[in-house]
């Protein structure tokens, strides 16, 4: 919802997603949040970066196809010591309806200790995230929870699955988490993407609000 919300702030000043993004990011000094033990450093210059690196390999300043757009979105996972973005391109092909053309995830996670498994956390995380945005969901009637199993809680299947890209900024930084780090801006990225071409979202799953993918 934040990255959704920043989105829509910085297109209704008219202004370009990314710069607007990185406008109020870079130039900022670290700062820490909470108090005593619990208290987390938080690096606005590496939130900045991997959303720079995303935008980069996904080919946000280069011409597009028609009907084509980009959406974006970057979060810093404090609990894990991590900080990741999304950039995700998708075709629209009619009326609510658009395929994914591709993902790009970027990932600050300081030293990489095992890259592959790395690599495979934000690629499951990409899968579980899109399952999520487009059509899982858990509804709940007479007091139940209505889904008791993969019969009715649908998941992402292999033809679903659009090609994904993971990027890493190298640094010397102490290690951190990937656990979740490769969750939570997939969906406002797909939202962001989905706005650029006409259709803001607030609500999900997508195929609650009548959207078709291919």
């Amino acid at each position: 919802p934040i990255e959704s919300f920043i989105d829509e702030i910085a297109r209704k000043l008219k202004k370009d997603p990314v710069k607007f993004r990185l406008s109020l990011l870079e130039g900022r000094a670290m700062f820490t949040t909470g108090d005593g033990p619990g208290a987390m450093k938080q690096y606005p210059q590496r939130i900045a970066d991997v959303l720079k690196l995303a935008a980069e390999k996904i080919g946000y300043n280069e011409p597009r196809k028609k009907n084509h757009f980009i959406g974006v979105a970057t979060h810093s996972f404090i609990f894990a010591k991590s900080y990741a973005a999304h950039a995700i391109e998708i075709e629209l092909l009619g009326p609510k309806k658009f395929r994914i053309v591709k993902i790009v995830a970027a990932i600050d996670c300081g030293i990489v200790i095992n890259p592959d498994g790395m690599r495979n956390q934000m690629e499951g995380g990409v899968a579980f995230a899109l399952q999520q945005a487009l059509k899982g969901e858990i509804t709940i009637s007479n007091s139940r929870v209505v889904q008791g199993g993969f019969h009715n809680y649908e998941l992402l299947r292999y033809n679903e699955m659009p090609p994904v890209e993971i990027y890493t900024v190298l640094g010397e930084q102490e290690p951190g988490g990937v656990g979740e780090v490769g969750l939570p801006t997939v969906a406002p990225a797909l939202c962001n993407a989905l706005a650029a071409a006409g259709y803001r979202v607030r609500k999900l799953p997508l195929k609650n609000e009548g959207f078709e993918w291919v």
